[in-house]
């Protein structure tokens, strides 16, 4: 897929945007800010994201997780 200098542009100037927040500590950015931004400004379709999206992995994390607080909540004994 080729980008046109038009497609380039919101894509860029969110990227700048992000970054020059993050330097000059204005703003505190944050990856859901972003992600929301550049699903506005159209540079990515929500389709393609669900498409591009490893769910195999985002359901191992998720089972790590649960494990992780429920061993946090409640320790395994010594005796074991």
């Amino acid at each position: 897929m080729e980008l046109l200098p038009l497609q380039c542009a919101p894509p860029m100037l969110l990227l700048g945007g992000i970054v020059l927040t993050a330097i000059t500590g204005v703003l505190t950015p944050s990856i859901k800010h972003a992600a929301v931004a550049v699903l506005l400004l159209g540079c990515v379709k929500v389709t393609d994201t669900y498409k591009s999206v490893g769910w195999q992995a985002v359901a191992t994390i998720g089972g790590m997780m649960s494990v992780g607080l429920s061993r946090w909540r409640k320790p395994v004994p010594r005796e074991l």
